[in-house]
């Protein structure tokens, strides 16, 4: 009587895998229920288990190390029970892609027929069949990697790394009614010599069990190093944040003593002294040295600012040190300050489209510092005045300039926006800049830019009331007091019901009646 396989784990040798050991169980346990139901000759295998040994010659040969080894080095033999095809890998990258395109050309196949049955078409379909050609590129290069990646793993086999049953495996059918550890102890012992005697006949082929051995022996020194990788990882972890944690600590310390009494300001003020640029480029240095400049008098800030002298570009581009620049802008007088000008000229139209770089040029125009540099480093930015309008930072340097900038600026300004101002008006960015001119200009700005904006034209009107971003310049140019006003409400209530149907024309008609107080 053979094991049944769920018994057949209890009884399996520590060298033998759970898997393994159901495998073999079950491969006995149909064999005798075949042979029951179907064999009418005493230990004849049925025809669906043809090539399967006899269990019960296994089972005996299992307690024979002679027989174990006569197992061992018999022919690989197919199993009735494996899986059509063998183990599956797992998709690559490449071919998941592959399968990604091959969807996208056949939706794109689909709307070629809407196309030939003369079906009307979305602008999302038209879309997706203009980029036919491109697919069938990158289709084409996916293929090749696949074909690339399919022979490099021909010349390089690797060998799975898995405790589960392995085409090797399957030339062992062993069934195990009771383990015995002495004798297999002693078997194993015999087998040894006999095993590694059968390796160098067979050209140095190790056999199953080897491989699972080798396989076993692998995955422990890999997880072992992992381990240590990892704690080393954890200890160098620690010390940093324990670095942080003590330089956290000073800086907090610092702030407390630039806010205590004389004494104590002092004494920080002096700490800081030879470090200023360190601590201005570290994310709580920054903290203190802007401190330090609102507690410092004239001679001392101007000792500490000395350090920075040269570091203006870099800290432009700090996320940390930017701060500090403002703080010397808002603070310092002009005869402390203007160092930051002058180091900021020739490159100040690249600082302005710059995230923290446009912070610095904003509290230059704010604080209006004068001086022959300060009306340099604004003509240098007026040069490229349209195409800072129409930049995600830019456009907060050029709406500053009109807000605390001179007559002339204004002027040189608005002729930069009038060139191409019907792009500009419905431009996410050169939008803002727009109403920021129509609200704070002259009267002879803002008619220049109304008429440029088509504000006796009915259909220009109308037009820039219909989209995103120019109904809000047509919302301030309604309310600009004055003929230019009154003449494009005029224009949008003559067009009321085209407005009506979108949802920025109704945002336009509802500002122009709060306006002019039409219900």
């Amino acid at each position: 009587m053979v094991c049944a396989p769920n018994q057949a784990s209890a009884y399996r040798p520590p060298w033998m895998t759970q898997a393994a050991a159901w495998a073999w169980a079950s491969a006995a346990w149909s064999w005798e229920d075949c042979s029951d139901a179907k064999s009418s000759v005493t230990g004849a295998a049925p025809d669906s288990m043809a090539g399967l040994p006899d269990p019960a010659a296994s089972a005996a040969s299992w307690v024979q190390p002679d027989g174990f080894v006569q197992q061992q080095q018999q022919q690989q033999q197919p199993f009735a029970f494996e899986r059509p095809g063998g183990v599956q890998s797992p998709l690559t990258a490449a071919q998941k892609e592959k399968m990604k395109l091959r969807k996208k050309l056949r939706e794109i196949q689909k709307i070629e027929s809407l196309v030939a049955v003369g079906e009307k078409l979305d602008p999302l379909q038209v879309q997706k069949m203009k980029k036919k050609d491109e697919l069938v590129v990158q289709l084409g290069r996916i293929e090749q990697t696949i074909v690339d990646e399919t022979r490099s793993n021909a010349e390089e086999p690797q060998l799975t790394e898995s405790l589960a049953v392995m085409p090797g495996d399957r030339n062992l059918v062993q069934v195990v009614p009771i383990w015995n550890a002495a004798e297999f102890h002693e078997e194993w012992s015999q087998l040894q010599p006999q095993q590694s005697q059968q390796q160098q006949t067979t050209g140095g082929k190790k056999s199953a069990t080897i491989l699972r051995r080798d396989r076993r022996k692998r995955a422990e020194r890999n997880y072992s190093a992992v381990r240590t990788n990892s704690l080393t990882r954890r200890e160098s972890t620690v010390e940093c944040n324990a670095a942080s944690s003590s330089a956290v600590d000073r800086i907090g310390t610092l702030l407390d003593r630039l806010q205590g009494d004389a004494a104590e300001r002092r004494e920080a003020l002096n700490a800081l002294r030879g470090s200023v640029v360190k601590q201005a480029f570290s994310a709580g240095g920054c903290r203190a040295v802007q401190q330090a400049l609102q507690v410092a008098d004239l001679e001392t800030a101007f000792e500490l600012l000395a350090e920075l002298h040269g570091h203006v570009r870099a800290a432009a581009e700090s996320p940390h040190a930017n701060y500090v620049v403002q703080k010397i802008v808002e603070l310092m007088p002009p005869s402390h300050s203007s160092f930051v000008v002058n180091e900021l000229k020739g490159a100040c139209a690249y600082f302005a489209q710059h995230c923290y770089g446009c912070r610095i040029l904003c509290r230059l125009v704010e604080h209006s510092i004068g001086g022959d540099a300060f009306t340099e480093l604004v003509s240098e930015l007026l040069v490229d005045a349209l195409s800072l309008s129409r930049h995600q930072f830019g456009h907060y340097v050029m709406q500053s300039v009109l807000e605390h900038g001179s007559q002339e600026h204004h002027k040189q300004l608005v002729a930069a926006l009038c060139s191409d101002i019907r792009q500009s008006a419905q431009h996410r960015w050169a939008s803002h800049v727009i109403e920021k001119a129509l609200y704070y200009c002259k009267a002879g700005e803002q008619h220049d830019l109304a008429v440029s904006l088509g504000c006796f034209d009915d259909d220009a009107m109308v037009s820039l009331a219909l989209t995103r971003y120019g109904s809000f310049v047509l919302k301030a140019l309604i309310r600009v007091p004055g003929e230019e006003g009154r003449v494009a409400w005029v224009h949008i209530q003559n067009a009321r019901a085209q407005l009506d149907v979108n949802r920025y024309g109704q945002r336009v008609l509802e500002s122009g009646a709060q306006g002019f107080g039409v219900a």
